[in-house]
């Protein structure tokens, strides 16, 4: 389905058939089976790490094409993005083929979605959310002030760096249980909204917000990683996909969310005005994921 999106998009002739073949290919992202896989061939102790390899290359990934999407777009035209996003689907089914489903679960089984997975996901919504308004605006800012074909360059150094502490932190700490990775990556990330969009009204050089955006890369590299382990202690182990599908479907939902109320208060230039009322909506909604993720969290043990 995912490569069946994605050539459609390459062939598209109108918006309304790229929005149509988009969410075509969305229908088929395999974020949520192959994270339940992760987590179900590895022992309880590991699954952090096992969530800090895959959520790793689900954020370098994502972070990799936020940053370099306008220089590949400008070198290899923007349409043959999609082909190449279909041989990257050939790939993934190659690879993904290898594995095989030991048991088939039932519609029920499928649907059984657990209370933490609704507070966790409530909090991944609001989160995506707000992260989605830190990436609008800063490929705004950088396209108006900077230009945009340099601002990749730019965040190369804070996304490989936030990638590396996350995940020491997560192998470190992680397998000692000794820091909540909940609060800690939902702290993160709204600290680094609230620098960064200071720094965007006060109109400082792009490098610089660059750097102020390292908490909250951080924090998202953290939140990738524990989300999902921590989605997972409380549920059976044959409802992983259903839970963890529901978990990335709000979260996908939040991105677009996000992406449209900073259309919608951004527009094509971020102004003084308009980065402190972003800002201000980063901050109450990811500090409203922030008070879900405590309470998911409260005593250190997942909900029931």
């Amino acid at each position: 389905i995912f490569f069946a999106g994605n050539l459609m998009s390459f062939f598209s002739a109108n918006i309304y058939e790229l929005i149509l073949s988009r969410f075509i290919a969305g229908l088929g992202a395999v974020s949520s089976p192959v994270t339940a896989l992760s987590q179900e061939i590895v022992p309880p102790e590991r699954k952090n790490t096992a969530m800090a390899i895959v959520g790793s290359g689900i954020g370098v990934a994502f972070l990799s094409g936020t940053a370099f999407s306008p220089l590949l777009g400008y070198a290899i035209h923007i349409r043959n993005i999609f082909l190449l996003s279909s041989i990257m689907a050939i790939l993934g089914i190659a690879m993904i083929s290898r594995f095989k489903e030991e048991r088939k679960e039932s519609f029920l089984e499928k649907m059984n979605i657990s209370r933490n997975t609704l507070f966790i996901s409530a909090g991944s919504f609001l989160f995506s959310i707000a992260s989605f308004l830190v990436i609008y605006s800063i490929q705004i800012y950088a396209g108006v002030t900077f230009g945009i074909l340099d601002y990749g360059i730019i965040l190369l150094i804070p996304v490989v760096l936030s990638g590396i502490i996350a995940i020491y932190v997560s192998e470190v700490y992680g397998r000692k249980r000794k820091i909540n990775f909940l609060k800690s990556s939902s702290l993160s990330i709204t600290a680094g909204i609230v620098i960064t969009f200071a720094g965007i009204a006060l109109k400082l050089p792009f490098p610089v917000i660059s750097l102020f955006l390292i908490p909250f890369f951080v924090g998202f590299s953290l939140y990738e990683i524990s989300t999902v382990p921590e989605l997972t202690r409380a549920i059976r182990k044959q409802s992983y996909g259903s839970n963890i599908g529901f978990f990335y479907a709000l979260q996908f939902m939040g991105n677009a969310s996000g992406s449209l109320i900073g259309g919608l208060i951004g527009g094509s230039d971020i102004t003084q005005n308009s980065a402190i009322i972003l800002g201000i909506c980063g901050f109450l909604v990811s500090l409203a994921g922030t008070l879900i993720f405590i309470y998911a969290s409260t005593g250190g043990k997942p909900l029931q």
